[in-house]
């Protein structure tokens, strides 16, 4: 499964042709998903815990939407979040029960 979320992220940060290749490789291979309406709404709600517990001024939470978004789909799907930015997910997984963090490790 490859969110779309992830996919829009992966399409924006890919420079090179053969980024941009490999990208488009994925998300021929996985399906893609994305977030629902109550997703969305979710998200807003864990945002605002954010923001009220943990102090996330505007620019933060719009930094970490994504990976809130991402976190909820993930795991209304039942699969692991892959990442190699491991703190931002546990904190979030820390509002969304239920939501699996696993490190992203590349093999040297």
């Amino acid at each position: 499964m490859l969110s779309g979320v992830v996919h829009s992220e992966l399409v924006r940060g890919a420079d090179r042709r053969t980024e941009r290749a490999y990208v488009a490789q994925l998300a021929r291979n996985y399906p893609s998903v994305a977030p629902t309406v109550g997703q969305w709404e979710r998200c807003g709600k864990v945002l605002a815990r954010l923001r009220r517990e943990q102090g996330y001024d505007a620019a933060g939470l719009r930094g970490i939407q994504n990976d809130v978004l991402i976190a909820l789909t993930a795991r209304e799907h039942g699969v692991p979040v892959v990442t190699t930015d491991r703190a931002d997910f546990e904190r979030i997984a820390e509002l969304v029960r239920g939501l699996a963090v696993m490190p992203w490790t590349v093999d040297p």
